[in-house]
Parts: structure tokens; sequence; C-alpha cells
């Protein structure tokens, strides 16, 4: 405005404008720093994908996969995100990425169906645990809780989520090693198990028929195993030795521990029964035959007398009562003979059996004494049974 004085009037400026004006700065500053998250970001996270994919890294590839996913979200790339999920065997996740998939109207109807047939073929994953145990040595066995999954080395199996004992087992039989692990459900875990560790207790066994530790029972084959490792510390042992068990928690150390030293083996009982321990030498070894032999000899001697006896006495009976038809004898001395030659006859009969016996076990005990003069025969036994004599022994 142009003044009387022929010069500018400068109107006053307010405060309303310079709020404003403040109020255009602060929203052009706004507009020229916010940008929208450029294209080439995402695109240069699917490339780095593709290329850890290609070479074999599935955890790299799931975790580009997610990132670009939270950018561009898509049942497209979601279904790239289960099926790297399967390849790492974290089947719950897949299962639920492919349903996701499967039940978004978004989606092509033939994705949406090949989705939904995924989702299903998954079902069966759900609730085990899964295992891939790649041991070392290569060519061990593998058994899960005492149950050998009978698959090869590397193969995908499954197993009871929750703590599990892995008993690693050379295959000459001789060494087992036993690993714990807790394994989750809905997924696979891969075991790089070491048969042989610098920190483990070895515990040296033999003769042992049953073999328990922290309620784990060895399931490797006991004739064979001579040692058993497992992780140093306190552990709890029952072993069966000679029928008896026994418990014992013990502290094992790193190195080598007789299980004969924790846990002796007791005492057996001997058997109670006449054993030729020792072969007499010289003709002092005959003298058992030879006696049992006159003993024998005298008692079929008196018990054939006896038998002979009864018999001449039954016969002076039958005499006395029919010589030429007059009674010889009284009826009561007649029953008296009678009852005698019974008795007699009886006694006869005893003794001719026992010394027949007496002279059997004699000839028995002579050929096992001939037979033993072979050098590699072990010491005879003779067993009386209730069936006859039990010779034992190695001829």
């Amino acid at each position: 405005m142009l003044s009387r004085g022929g010069g500018w009037h400068h109107a006053p400026v307010t405060r309303q404008t310079l709020i404003r004006v403040a109020l255009g700065a602060v929203l052009l500053l706004a507009l020229t720093a916010f940008k929208p998250p450029p294209d080439s970001g995402y695109d240069a996270l699917i490339t780095a994908a593709l290329q850890a994919r290609k070479a074999g890294d599935a955890t790299r590839t799931l975790e580009l996969l997610q990132q670009a996913y939270a950018i561009k979200p898509s049942p497209q790339l979601l279904n790239n995100v289960a099926s790297t999920l399967v390849e790492l065997g974290r089947y719950r996740e897949a299962h639920e990425a492919f349903n996701k998939v499967a039940n978004d109207p978004t989606a092509s109807t033939d994705l949406r169906g090949l989705d939904a047939a995924r989702a299903g073929s998954l079902l069966d994953r759900l609730g085990k645990a899964w295992v891939v145990a790649r041991p070392d040595p290569p060519d061990a066995n593998v058994l899960v809780d005492g149950d050998t999954p009978g698959v090869a080395n590397g193969t995908e199996f499954p197993a009871r989520p929750g703590k599990r004992t892995f008993e690693y087992v050379t295959a000459d039989g001789l060494t087992a090693a036993l690993r714990i692990h807790n394994l989750p459900a809905d997924r696979r875990t891969t075991l790089s198990d070491k048969l042989v560790m610098a920190g483990d207790a070895q515990l040296m066994i033999a003769g042992v028929q049953r073999l328990e530790i922290d309620g784990y029972r060895v399931a490797s084959d006991l004739r064979k195993l001579t040692t058993v490792r497992l992780p140093a510390g306190v552990h709890t042992l029952t072993a069966t030795l000679d029928g008896k068990s026994r418990t014992k928690d013990v502290t094992l150390p790193a190195g080598q521990v007789q299980l004969a030293e924790l846990l002796p083996a007791p005492k057996p009982t001997p058997i109670v029964a006449p054993v030729i321990r020792k072969r007499s030498s010289g003709a002092l070894r005959w003298v058992g035959p030879i006696t049992t032999a006159a003993v024998g000899a005298g008692l079929l001697g008196v018990g054939a007398w006896l038998t002979v006896d009864a018999e001449t006495q039954r016969d002076k009976v039958r005499e006395g009562e029919t010589i030429e038809g007059v009674l010889q004898l009284t009826r009561g001395e007649a029953n008296q003979i009678q009852d005698d030659a019974d008795q007699s006859a009886t006694v006869g009969a005893v003794l001719l059996s026992t010394g027949g016996a007496a002279m059997l076990g004699a000839v028995l005990w002579v050929t096992v004494l001939a037979l033993s003069d072979d050098d590699t025969a072990s010491a005879p036994r003779i067993v009386p049974t209730r069936h006859g004599l039990a010779i034992g022994g190695r001829f």
C-alpha cells in the first residue's frame, strides 16, 4: 500500500498468520520425510531367498521369506513359507500355514485346494516327535527306550514326545552308549550323538544277567556287551547277578568303573550232594566201589537164604497136612510156621533189591573211575535221586 508520503505501507503480521505458516512448514517436512517401502527391498528379499534355497540353507530361506511376507503378505508367499517349514520338520507350523492359505478367499481356487490337501497330509505327523539319528560311528545300531526303530542311519522315524533314552550299540555289540534327549512334539529333531565322548563314565560289566541304569533297562545283549558309556555323575544302578538283584546309587567319574566293584556278586549257594571233587590216587580210589560191591553181595546172599528158607517152611506146612492123610502138625503150629515163612520172604525180597542196587551202583562207580582216567574228563559227580543215581561230568 502506498502511503501519503509516497512510500510503501506494510500491514502488521498477525499471530494467526504465523501459526498458519508454521503448520504448513511442518506438513511439508512430514510429506517430504515419508517414503513408502520401495518394491526393490521386497524383490531383494525374494532373490536372496531363492539363492539360499538353491544353496540348501532352508533355515535362511525361511527367515528371508518371512521378512518378505511381512512387507507384502500374499497367499502365494505364505504357501512357500509353509513348504519351507515342512522341509525343516516344523510340522505344526506348516499345517497352520497351509490351512491359512486354504481358507484365504483372495487365493486362487487351485492354490486353496492344493494347500488344503497339504494340510491334511500333515495330520498324521502331529502329536508325535520325529527323529533323524546320525550317530558316530555311522554303523551303530539305534534303540529308543530299548526298542529298535528299524531304520537306516539318517532316516526319519517317529517317537514319543518327552525325555527319551537313546542307546547306541557298536556293530560288534561290545560297547553301548546312553544319551538322554527331550523330544518336542510336532517337529523333527536331528541327533548327531557320538558313542565315545571324553567326559563319559565307562561302566565295565561282566557276567551281568540284567542291568538297569536310572530306571532304563539296557537292551543290548549282555552276553557280548563289555562296556556301557554314559555321562559322568550320580546314577542308580540295578544289577542282577546269579539271579539276585541289587540296587545302589553311585557317583561315576569320567573313566573306567568296574561293575563288580560297585555291586559284588553274591556268593553262590553250594549244592549239597555227594560229589567226587578230586580223583584219589592209586588203589585208594577203588576202595569205595569195592566196598559197595561187597556189601551188595552180602545183602544178596542173605536175601537169597531168607527166600529159600521161607519156601522150605511152606513146604513143611504142606507136607505136615497131607502125609498119608494124618495130621503131623496142629493148626496153631502150621499157622506160626506160615507167618514166619511170610516174614522171611518179605525181608529176603527187600535185601535182594537193596543188594542188587548196591551192585549196580558199584558197577557204575567203577565205570566212572575208568573213564575219568582220561585227562580231558572233568571230576565225575554221582547224585542220588528219587529215580536212581544221576551221574554228571564231562567224559
